[in-house]
């Protein structure tokens, strides 16, 4: 072998020693760097561990506490205890202190967890305080080390003639550089291609073509993120035309609900209302006459009907014209409102004719409260549009529910029976059932 074959070999098992040399330094800054991660994992993981008993069993805790349930408060704390990596948990309320676990356990991380009850006042129930074990911790770290030093070192040797190779091309500068312009690659610098730095002009390689693919790569999430940007401005004002639309529609429906829930009023008013007079209609009459009837079965109470119309009704509209009648009978409304209690019901059948409905009112109280109205309505001034006045008198009936199966037609009609009854006697009275006229 010549001195310069010689001198060349040397060279090259230096440069091999040394490239060797230094895969080794790097697989312990490696190791070194992946235990630190794994580290870092670790304590990250313990400090989830935590979070997660402070999301998941603090509050059933605080629960047990509040409850004085101790049965559920040292289960829950067995059951801490024994989840694994929790070295001993301890728990302080009301000046007493329970422990589980080993209380000499090294401590990797540990939290101390306020329980407090709050239902508008806030309770300090006392403290939780969690240890996390670092020896299990340890053991992976251990076990970590070993299994990345081994397979780094082969790694290593079998790939140091190849890293003699790729560091005599240069190749970590330009990995380096792809590195850095990947790791800071964002939306401003997408406009700024990955350019080496000027040397020598040579041929084209691997790494040449990635650094080409990765700005034709740039290029295209250039021109998607434009074309997003775009699509999302529009579909903002999408949106935003869609919102605007259903409000107004909203709007628009909520003010036509109202208006027919208003109309619904109206109607159900007018239906239940007589038109002329204010007083309930006869339908609406009839109903509450047949609930109450029920009601008054049911418990047993008293119930009483009085009919009514108004004498010579028809000369008073022949004499004086109906609009003067009308005004008769508002007249009449008017007063018998004035006269009746709050729970009394009264209403026009129709025409002249009035009934009103006396619940919890007997025969007797019933009498009292006909005659009252007849002497209130036969005291009315009424005057003519010529100024004469008119007088107004009216016959009542008076029937009382005296049979629990009576239907509201038939005590109508007992009371309409009266009526006539007063009619035939000579008006302006009162009959109650079959007795003598008041």
């Amino acid at each position: 072998m010549t001195a310069r074959a010689k001198n060349r070999h040397s060279i090259s098992l230096r440069l091999a020693a040394a490239t060797v040399l230094l895969g080794l330094i790097v697989s312990v800054a490696v190791t070194a760097l992946q235990v630190h991660v794994i580290y870092r994992n670790q304590v990250e993981s313990a400090r989830e561990q935590l979070d997660e008993i402070r999301q998941s069993l603090v509050p059933s805790l605080e629960a047990g506490l509040w409850q004085v349930d101790r049965g559920r408060t040292r289960l829950l704390l067995d059951a801490l205890a024994h989840t694994p990596g929790i070295g001993y948990v301890q728990l302080d309320s009301e000046g007493r202190h329970v422990t589980r676990g080993q209380a000499d356990a090294p401590v990797l991380l540990e939290r101390s967890y306020p329980l407090i009850h709050d239902d508008g006042q806030r309770f300090d129930l006392g403290t939780l305080r969690v240890v996390i074990d670092s020896r299990s911790t340890m053991t992976r770290l251990r076990n970590a080390i070993a299994r990345e030093l081994l397979t780094t070192t082969a790694a290593l040797l079998s790939m140091s003639l190849l890293l003699l190779w790729l560091f005599r091309r240069w190749v970590t500068q330009r990995l380096k550089t792809m590195a850095t312009y990947a790791s800071e690659l964002d939306i401003e610098r997408l406009q700024t291609p990955l350019e080496w730095p000027k040397r020598p002009s040579r041929h084209a390689d691997d790494l040449d073509l990635v650094a080409q693919a990765l700005n034709q790569m740039r290029e295209r999430m250039l021109e998607e993120f434009e074309v997003r940007v775009r699509h999302e401005r529009e579909l903002q004002q999408h949106r935003e035309r869609l919102e605007s639309l259903v409000r107004a529609r909203t709007a628009e429906l909520e003010d036509k609900t109202r208006q027919l829930e208003e109309k619904s009023r109206q109607l159900q008013e007018l239906a239940n209302t007589d038109s002329l007079t204010g007083v309930c209609s006869r339908r609406q009459f009839l109903a509450l006459l047949d609930q109450e009837l029920a009601r008054a079965q049911r418990g047993g109470a008293a119930m009483t009907v009085l009919m009514f119309d108004v004498d010579h009704f028809k000369r008073i509209n022949d004499t004086h014209g109906h609009a003067t009648g009308d005004r008769v009978l508002v007249r009449i409304a008017e007063c018998c409102r004035e006269q009746l209690r709050r729970i009394d019901v009264l209403g026009r059948l129709g025409g002249e004719e009035f009934a009103v409905l006396l619940p919890r009112s007997d025969r007797r109280g019933a009498a009292v409260t006909a005659e009252r109205l007849r002497a209130a309505i036969e005291a009315l001034v009424i005057k003519s549009d010529q100024g004469e006045r008119i007088s107004i008198t009216v016959s009542i009936g008076v029937a009382e529910l005296v049979h629990p199966d009576e239907k509201p037609d038939t005590l109508i009609a007992r009371a309409d029976a009266q009526l006539y009854r007063a009619k035939h006697s000579g008006r302006n009275r009162v009959c109650v059932d079959d007795e003598s006229t008041l």
